[in-house]
């Protein structure tokens, strides 16, 4: 039966399907899938990834970082140790946080968790959304980003990154709309956008 399942979740357009109208345990299963089958394995060479280390960094100030939709946490290898206090990574997918844990950074703690009710139990200097702020339902989006504003850190901020920009124009106006955006572009030679607001 778990073969079966995992061969219809890697069929194409069940993904998107899975994790935007399933359930919890459907929605893990199908992120647990793309891990399993390879699709989203870290890419650590590529220019998107040393742009968001470098914002990382800036933003961060040597804080504390809260990585939500953190995958395999490609950015504890990607940042220097000095460059932050601590690094929580929070994903729904059992087999990111089981590769994120191979890293065994002692800055570094990961949880198996839904982003859209993870509840922080500190403030952050840095909150990233990398590609996954649009897997929290439309009408959920302003609620969650206002439930975690209350864990930023005074001159903390939000980063949140956006792949296909046209597709989630809505979700991007809605930050445009009730946080104050101090960075909203393009990547450096890509066409994927970033945001940083507060």
């Amino acid at each position: 039966m778990r073969a079966r399942l995992e061969r219809l979740l890697s069929m194409p357009g069940v993904h998107f399907l899975a994790t935007r109208f399933g359930g919890p345990m459907l929605r893990a299963l199908s992120f647990d899938q793309k891990y399993i089958d390879g699709e989203w394995d870290a890419d650590y060479h590529s220019p998107e990834a040393a742009e968001i280390t470098a914002l990382m960094q800036r933003y961060a100030r040597k804080g504390d970082i809260l990585d939500l939709g953190c995958g395999t946490a490609l950015f504890v290898d990607l940042l220097a140790p000095n460059e932050f206090s601590s690094y929580v990574g929070v994903d729904l997918s059992r087999e990111a946080i089981a590769k994120a844990r191979e890293r065994r950074s002692g800055k570094a703690t990961f949880v198996v968790a839904d982003i859209a009710t993870y509840p922080p139990d500190r403030s952050f200097d840095l909150i990233i959304f990398r590609e996954s702020l649009y897997y929290i339902p439309a009408r959920q989006r302003l609620a969650v980003l206002l439930r975690y504003a209350r864990c930023l850190k005074p001159e903390g901020v939000f980063v949140v990154t956006v792949q296909q920009r046209r597709r989630f124009a809505g979700m991007i106006d809605m930050i445009r709309g009730h946080f104050r955006v101090l960075e909203d572009r393009r990547f450096s030679d890509q066409l994927p956008c970033l945001l940083v607001f507060r």
